[in-house]
């Protein structure tokens, strides 16, 4: 039977199988207790069950409560998106919680922390001292940021250390050039310049223009995105079963209601090598036009660079191998800890 989508197989070091899929109107189920893809001709095809990771970054991907329990108690990690742009994690076949008296003293000393005022700058202060060893500095610049962290009295005056150390740490990338074949791609594109856009915000831009790492303008930027988002969805999934609230957080906190800020803390230490695995992957790769997709905001006009999904398979498959789920383990394990 010919398979009308792509249902290729990567495996990582750890042997653990990944499934892209890309095709829109699929449906996950289970049959005779194994999970397999209704195709939109009614047609399944079963996938191996050596499968532990599968990524839906199809338009109206669905699946159902049978296969969302068979992924929980398989320990299958299902990843999903509509737009390839952020990822839905999905946890548990319910809305049950980890309840034990173990994850409820987790709990306990991570709201504790976060309504005390030294403990968060503290905590602060660690996520972004881990991250600053992370970003390769020399050691004279590495030692300046250091100090001038641990000077740093509350959350804003951390996270503007971080930012000054951020900026050192992406000099390096700018002027960064890419390769392409075929069609001419739009102008701008060989070139990285920043990873930051001046957005207006608000729904309809009607707020001032802010800097942020959303909508990407760059093939590279969008890369970033895409393989930041597949490493943050997964982190979710380790915080939650650590018995942690993924939602407050210590350099992030709540001023944008919705972020799983404390996701987003976990992050921070992993985000380098996350960023020098993209741009070596881009830099050994002749990538084309047709790698991207170009989204125009109907009312705004503002132009969003996304991965077509031959790209987005790869640098799923690149995301996981960088971050492994010991990798997420133990980032979540050393979060704990300074608490």
């Amino acid at each position: 039977m010919q398979q009308s989508f792509d249902l290729s197989v990567t495996k990582t070091r750890a042997e653990r199988a990944l499934v892209f899929i890309e095709d829109p109107g699929l449906w996950l189920s289970v049959r005779a207790g194994e999970l397999s893809l209704r195709q939109r001709d009614g047609r399944y095809i079963e996938l191996s069950p050596k499968v532990k990771t599968i990524v839906a970054a199809g338009h109206g991907f669905a699946v159902t409560s049978a296969a969302i329990r068979h992924c929980s108690l398989r320990h299958i990690e299902l990843l999903i998106s509509d737009d390839a742009a952020a990822f839905v994690s999905l946890f548990a076949p319910t809305s049950t919680v980890n309840s034990s008296r173990a994850a409820l003293k987790v709990r306990e000393r991570q709201f504790r922390a976060a309504f005390d005022p030294a403990k968060t700058a503290a905590t602060a202060r660690a996520i972004v001292a881990a991250k600053v060893k992370m970003e390769g500095h020399a050691k004279v610049l590495e030692r300046s940021f250091l100090t001038r962290l641990q000077q740093a009295k509350t959350p804003d005056d951390v996270r503007h250390a971080e930012a000054q150390a951020a900026q050192a740490f992406w000099r390096q990338f700018i002027g960064f050039e890419m390769r392409f074949a075929g069609p001419a791609p739009p102008a701008g594109w060989h070139r990285f310049t920043s990873r930051y856009i001046a957005r207006p915000q608000g729904r309809l831009g009607e707020l001032g223009a802010q800097f942020t790492a959303r909508g990407a303008v760059h093939p590279c930027q969008a890369v970033l995105n895409f393989a930041t988002a597949i490493v943050t969805a997964r982190l979710t999934r380790v915080v939650i079963a650590h018995g942690l609230d993924p939602c407050f957080g210590f350099l992030h906190d709540g001023r944008k209601p919705g972020r799983l800020s404390l996701v987003w803390d976990c992050v921070e230490p992993l985000r380098p090598g996350i960023v020098r695995a993209v741009f070596e992957y881009v830099e050994t790769h002749t990538l084309e036009k047709k790698d991207f997709l170009i989204f125009v905001h109907k009312t705004t006009g503002e132009k969003t660079v996304r991965l077509a999904p031959k790209l987005a398979k790869e640098i799923t498959a690149l995301a996981i191998r960088t971050v492994s789920v010991r990798e997420c383990v133990k980032a979540v394990d050393w979060m704990i800890k300074r608490l």
